[in-house]
């Protein structure tokens, strides 16, 4: 055997090795690409992608959750409207009707508003959330800790802004335990700065 057919046969065999080892970093890929969204009891997706997001602030601090949040009120989840493209983030955002059962910060002029939720499924059925993130559940109950949009809107883009409540009645202890969390804070924070 020649010089000459040796180089070919390790030639093919390397790329026989390199067919191998991508095809397995393919499959590895799609396995991991297929999370199951544990953070809340929402739908659990496949095909989920997550972004890593960083944000100028501790979305963990609730003072500081708070304090960036122009409007925070309670809403029922009635239903999903639209999904909207965003060419520049490549990231969807899921328009939600959500009917206001009560404002704590900020001014609601309507019953029923639209919610911006960055995140939801992009144009090849691919859900993308960030980081630790869902989409609110058609007919749940949540806190939010909204930005409000140029038109009226409200808009979220993380998972502290939606904060699951067990349902509609604000006088539940459960729900109780979970806005004393939020309200004990605020008005903490608003005594400090009256001193």
């Amino acid at each position: 055997m020649n010089s000459r057919n040796k180089f070919i046969i390790i030639c093919i065999l390397l790329l026989i090795l390199l067919a191998f080892v991508l095809f397995n970093s393919l499959q590895n890929y799609n396995s991991n690409s297929k999370n199951i969204d544990t953070s809340s009891d929402e739908t659990f997706f496949t095909n989920t992608l997550r972004v890593q997001t960083d944000y100028s602030f501790d979305i963990n601090n609730i003072s500081e959750m708070i304090e960036f949040s122009d409007t925070i009120f309670v809403g029922y989840v009635k239903e999903q409207t639209d999904i909207s493209y965003d060419i520049l983030s490549s990231i969807p955002v899921t328009i939600y009707d959500i009917i206001v059962l009560k404002c704590y910060k900020g001014t609601v002029n309507d019953d029923v508003v639209k919610l911006f939720n960055v995140g939801g499924y992009d144009l090849d059925g691919n859900m993308i959330l960030h980081e630790g993130d869902f989409l609110p559940k058609i007919e749940g109950v949540y806190l939010f800790l909204t930005k409000d949009t140029d038109d009226g809107n409200f808009f979220v883009d993380n998972p502290q802004q939606k904060i699951k409540l067990i349902n509609a009645d604000l006088t539940r202890n459960e729900n109780q335990e979970i806005l004393k969390q939020y309200f004990d804070i605020e008005e903490e924070s608003q005594n400090e700065e009256i001193e």
